[in-house]
């Protein structure tokens, strides 16, 4: 069962650092599906106003979150 914990974390991290570096690159596709997320949270302090910009710190946040959980663990819990 060990070797399935070894490969899942990477597999599963390699799904959000896809997406997030992505997101870094193209955030325009993104940005339709997000303006409403983003219009409702615009009066929070930190939440950029653009639409794109918000795409992009979300696609950072999960490019970072996954490389942390493909380096974290080693299977030994």
């Amino acid at each position: 069962m060990a070797i399935v914990r070894i490969c899942a974390r990477p597999l599963l991290a390699s799904m959000f650092i896809a997406g997030g570096t992505d997101a870094l690159r193209r955030p325009a596709p993104l940005a339709p599906a997000a303006e409403p997320v983003v219009d409702a949270l615009a009066d929070i302090p930190g939440v950029p106003r653009r639409t794109v910009n918000a795409v992009r710190l979300n696609g950072g946040v999960q490019a970072a979150t996954g490389l942390l959980l493909a380096a974290s663990g080693n299977g030994h819990e």
